[in-house]
Protein backbone atom coordinates (compact mmCIF):
# COMPACT_ATOMS: atom_id res chain seq x y z
CA UNK A 1 0.00 0.00 0.00
CA UNK A 2 1.32 3.39 -0.84
CA UNK A 3 0.28 6.41 1.12
CA UNK A 4 -0.39 9.65 -0.64
CA UNK A 5 2.80 11.23 0.66
CA UNK A 6 4.59 8.85 -1.71
CA UNK A 7 1.99 8.80 -4.47
CA UNK A 8 0.45 12.16 -5.16
CA UNK A 9 2.67 14.77 -3.72
CA UNK A 10 1.91 14.64 -0.47
CA UNK A 11 -0.85 13.88 1.94
CA UNK A 12 -0.60 11.27 4.58
CA UNK A 13 2.24 13.22 6.08
CA UNK A 14 1.93 16.62 7.71
CA UNK A 15 -0.60 18.25 9.98
CA UNK A 16 -4.17 18.47 8.68
CA UNK A 17 -4.19 22.25 8.34
CA UNK A 18 -0.99 22.25 6.30
CA UNK A 19 -1.97 19.15 4.34
CA UNK A 20 -2.61 19.71 0.66
CA UNK A 21 -2.63 16.94 -1.89
CA UNK A 22 -2.32 17.83 -5.54
CA UNK A 23 -6.06 17.59 -6.04
CA UNK A 24 -6.79 19.64 -2.91
CA UNK A 25 -4.49 22.34 -4.26
CA UNK A 26 -6.30 22.14 -7.59
CA UNK A 27 -9.66 22.41 -5.79
CA UNK A 28 -8.41 25.47 -3.93
CA UNK A 29 -7.14 27.09 -7.12
CA UNK A 30 -10.45 26.37 -8.85
CA UNK A 31 -12.24 27.88 -5.86
CA UNK A 32 -10.18 31.05 -6.05
CA UNK A 33 -10.55 31.35 -9.82
CA UNK A 34 -14.28 30.65 -9.58
CA UNK A 35 -14.59 33.25 -6.83
CA UNK A 36 -12.63 35.89 -8.69
CA UNK A 37 -14.13 35.38 -12.13
CA UNK A 38 -17.78 34.88 -11.25
CA UNK A 39 -18.45 36.17 -7.76
CA UNK A 40 -16.09 39.09 -7.41
CA UNK A 41 -17.24 40.58 -10.71
CA UNK A 42 -20.89 40.38 -9.64
CA UNK A 43 -20.24 41.72 -6.14
CA UNK A 44 -17.61 44.41 -6.65
CA UNK A 45 -20.29 47.08 -6.80
CA UNK A 46 -21.34 46.05 -3.29
CA UNK A 47 -17.77 45.94 -1.98
CA UNK A 48 -17.97 42.17 -1.40
CA UNK A 49 -15.61 40.96 -4.14
CA UNK A 50 -12.64 40.60 -1.78
CA UNK A 51 -14.57 38.06 0.31
CA UNK A 52 -15.34 35.55 -2.40
CA UNK A 53 -11.98 33.82 -3.10
CA UNK A 54 -11.46 32.56 0.48
CA UNK A 55 -15.12 31.53 0.72
CA UNK A 56 -15.07 29.63 -2.56
CA UNK A 57 -11.70 28.10 -1.63
CA UNK A 58 -13.25 26.76 1.60
CA UNK A 59 -16.21 25.22 -0.25
CA UNK A 60 -14.10 23.70 -3.04
CA UNK A 61 -11.61 22.24 -0.57
CA UNK A 62 -14.49 20.94 1.59
CA UNK A 63 -16.01 19.27 -1.47
CA UNK A 64 -12.74 17.52 -2.31
CA UNK A 65 -12.21 16.34 1.26
CA UNK A 66 -15.82 15.11 1.59
CA UNK A 67 -15.21 13.12 -1.58
CA UNK A 68 -12.02 11.63 -0.08
CA UNK A 69 -13.82 10.51 3.08
CA UNK A 70 -16.80 9.21 1.07
CA UNK A 71 -14.47 7.22 -1.20
CA UNK A 72 -12.06 5.98 1.46
CA UNK A 73 -12.74 2.31 0.65
CA UNK A 74 -12.57 2.86 -3.13
CA UNK A 75 -9.27 4.69 -2.83
CA UNK A 76 -7.84 1.97 -0.57
CA UNK A 77 -8.52 -0.59 -3.31
CA UNK A 78 -6.54 1.63 -5.69
CA UNK A 79 -3.64 1.83 -3.24
CA UNK A 80 -4.31 5.37 -2.02
CA UNK A 81 -4.83 6.76 1.45
CA UNK A 82 -5.78 10.43 1.67
CA UNK A 83 -6.12 10.54 5.45
CA UNK A 84 -3.30 12.61 6.96
CA UNK A 85 -0.71 10.35 8.60
CA UNK A 86 -0.63 12.68 11.61
CA UNK A 87 -4.30 11.95 12.33
CA UNK A 88 -3.96 8.22 11.68
CA UNK A 89 -1.13 8.16 14.21
CA UNK A 90 -2.99 10.32 16.74
CA UNK A 91 -6.04 8.04 16.63
CA UNK A 92 -3.95 4.83 16.38
CA UNK A 93 -5.53 3.74 13.09
CA UNK A 94 -3.22 1.56 11.02
CA UNK A 95 -3.27 0.89 7.30
CA UNK A 96 -4.20 -2.74 7.95
CA UNK A 97 -7.21 -1.57 9.98
CA UNK A 98 -8.36 0.47 6.98
CA UNK A 99 -7.68 -2.34 4.51
CA UNK A 100 -9.64 -4.76 6.68
CA UNK A 101 -12.53 -2.29 6.98
CA UNK A 102 -12.36 -2.49 10.76
CA UNK A 103 -14.93 -0.29 12.49
CA UNK A 104 -12.98 0.29 15.70
CA UNK A 105 -13.54 3.07 18.25
CA UNK A 106 -10.28 4.57 16.99
CA UNK A 107 -11.59 4.61 13.42
CA UNK A 108 -14.84 6.27 14.57
CA UNK A 109 -12.82 8.94 16.40
CA UNK A 110 -10.69 9.51 13.30
CA UNK A 111 -13.74 9.86 11.05
CA UNK A 112 -15.39 12.23 13.55
CA UNK A 113 -12.30 14.43 13.38
CA UNK A 114 -12.13 14.35 9.57
CA UNK A 115 -15.84 15.11 9.21
CA UNK A 116 -15.74 17.91 11.80
CA UNK A 117 -12.78 19.63 10.16
CA UNK A 118 -14.34 19.30 6.73
CA UNK A 119 -17.67 20.58 8.03
CA UNK A 120 -15.76 23.59 9.36
CA UNK A 121 -14.64 24.37 5.81
CA UNK A 122 -18.23 24.23 4.57
CA UNK A 123 -19.35 26.53 7.39
CA UNK A 124 -16.53 28.95 6.60
CA UNK A 125 -17.65 29.08 2.97
CA UNK A 126 -21.41 29.17 3.61
CA UNK A 127 -21.80 32.97 3.38
CA UNK A 128 -20.85 32.73 -0.29
CA UNK A 129 -24.16 30.98 -0.95
CA UNK A 130 -25.94 34.22 -0.06
CA UNK A 131 -23.42 36.62 -1.60
CA UNK A 132 -23.46 35.33 -5.17
CA UNK A 133 -25.72 36.85 -7.78
CA UNK A 134 -29.15 35.42 -8.43
CA UNK A 135 -27.89 33.66 -11.55
CA UNK A 136 -25.66 31.35 -9.46
CA UNK A 137 -27.36 31.33 -6.07
CA UNK A 138 -29.40 28.13 -6.47
CA UNK A 139 -26.44 26.17 -7.91
CA UNK A 140 -24.09 27.44 -5.20
CA UNK A 141 -26.54 26.46 -2.46
CA UNK A 142 -27.12 23.07 -4.06
CA UNK A 143 -23.35 22.48 -4.23
CA UNK A 144 -22.91 23.46 -0.58
CA UNK A 145 -25.82 21.29 0.53
CA UNK A 146 -24.60 18.34 -1.54
CA UNK A 147 -21.10 18.42 -0.07
CA UNK A 148 -22.17 18.95 3.52
CA UNK A 149 -24.89 16.32 2.97
CA UNK A 150 -22.21 13.74 2.17
CA UNK A 151 -20.73 14.43 5.59
CA UNK A 152 -24.19 13.85 7.08
CA UNK A 153 -24.45 10.58 5.12
CA UNK A 154 -21.10 9.43 6.52
CA UNK A 155 -22.31 10.15 10.05
CA UNK A 156 -25.71 8.55 9.36
CA UNK A 157 -23.88 5.39 8.24
CA UNK A 158 -22.02 5.38 11.57
CA UNK A 159 -18.82 6.15 9.61
CA UNK A 160 -19.04 2.86 7.71
CA UNK A 161 -17.61 3.87 4.35
CA UNK A 162 -16.38 0.31 3.78
CA UNK A 163 -19.57 -1.66 3.20
CA UNK A 164 -21.57 0.96 1.36
CA UNK A 165 -20.45 4.22 -0.19
CA UNK A 166 -22.32 7.15 1.40
CA UNK A 167 -24.24 8.98 -1.32
CA UNK A 168 -27.40 10.91 -2.08
CA UNK A 169 -30.14 8.58 -3.30
CA UNK A 170 -33.09 9.77 -5.38
CA UNK A 171 -35.04 10.93 -2.33
CA UNK A 172 -31.93 12.59 -0.91
CA UNK A 173 -31.36 14.49 -4.15
CA UNK A 174 -34.97 15.65 -4.12
CA UNK A 175 -34.48 16.89 -0.55
CA UNK A 176 -31.32 18.74 -1.64
CA UNK A 177 -33.24 20.54 -4.39
CA UNK A 178 -36.03 21.44 -1.96
CA UNK A 179 -33.59 22.74 0.65
CA UNK A 180 -31.65 24.77 -1.94
CA UNK A 181 -34.89 26.33 -3.15
CA UNK A 182 -36.12 27.07 0.39
CA UNK A 183 -32.68 28.15 1.68
CA UNK A 184 -32.81 30.48 4.70
CA UNK A 185 -30.28 33.29 4.27
CA UNK A 186 -28.04 33.99 7.25
CA UNK A 187 -26.18 37.15 8.07
CA UNK A 188 -22.69 36.86 6.58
Amino acid sequence: MTTVDRVQAPAAAGPFDAWRTRDIVVAAVIGVVFGVVFFAWNNLYAGLGFLTPPLSDAICTGLQLANHWQDLALDLRKGRIYVPRELMDRFAVKEWDLNAGRMTPEFHALMAELVARTRGLFERGRPLCDLVGRDLRFEMRLTWLGGSGILDAIEDADDDVFRRRPRHGALGRARLFWRAWRWPARAA
